[in-house]
């Protein structure tokens, strides 16, 4: 079963299933799935290098203290030689991400009544209550369930509102979402975590949704149940 783990993070995979876990399935190189007799089908993330090191941190801090039904809770943090781990509870579901890939007839019937949306709008919310902002909201970090509720996914960059962005360690932008200066109306705001970041990553995620939907049945344009008039001013302005 650790054959199935890349080689840096196989020591401590063979420490993880000696206290029971049994690896399925590799998502990608430091992320598996995972069983357990106690937990159930778990994800397993690894991280080798100090800026993976540091999200791993980042998202069990967060995750321990504070607990929602839009974000999974941690079940295990760990580090040891230089190698950390978080394991978090499976959820059954896909991401934006994978919609996107398989886009057609799923994401006609399964996106188009944007109850996913009001989802999605409800959990940044939440999340902006708490007083934090994502900082990487973008296709692979919304998982749909078949519900059509929303899980916000990977906390590496999770910030408290208005933390000066220079006095981070590592930032993890994803450009194609990210509010970057030259698209603020104010420069200033670009320079603190603002939760108009979030609101800026969703708009650019209904795009990227919009475009795959154009592609895969043309000619339509961008279809406004993808992007409400609120997302496209934030992507025009």
């Amino acid at each position: 079963m650790a054959s199935l783990v890349n080689e840096r993070y196989r020591k401590t995979a063979e420490r993880l299933i000696s206290s029971g876990y049994r690896f399925k399935r590799a998502y990608r190189e430091h992320v598996y799935l995972a069983s357990s007799l106690e937990h159930g089908d778990v994800i397993i993330k690894f991280g080798a290098s100090l800026p993976s090191r540091y999200g791993l941190k980042q998202s069990a801090e967060f995750l321990t203290r504070v607990a929602s039904d839009f974000w999974s809770p941690v079940i295990e943090y760990g580090s040891d030689k230089q190698i950390d781990w978080l394991i978090l509870p499976y959820i059954c579901g896909q991401t934006v991400s994978e919609y996107i890939i398989n886009v057609g007839h799923d994401l006609r019937g399964n996106l188009v009544a944007n109850k996913w949306l009001e989802s999605l709008e409800l959990a940044i919310s939440t999340l902006h209550k708490f007083g934090f902002v994502h900082g990487d909201i973008k296709p692979s970090n919304i998982l749909i369930t078949s519900s059509q509720k929303v899980l916000l996914l990977d906390f590496s960059t999770i910030t408290p509102i208005g933390t000066e962005m220079h006095s981070l360690p590592f930032q993890f932008l994803s450009q194609r979402y990210a509010k970057t200066n030259e698209s603020l109306a104010t420069p200033n705001i670009g320079q603190v975590s603002s939760i108009d970041n979030d609101w800026y990553s969703i708009a650019q995620t209904l795009l990227v949704l919009s475009e795959a939907l154009q592609r895969s049945h043309p000619p339509q344009g961008i279809p406004s149940f993808l992007v409400p008039s609120r997302y496209q001013v934030m992507i025009t302005n």
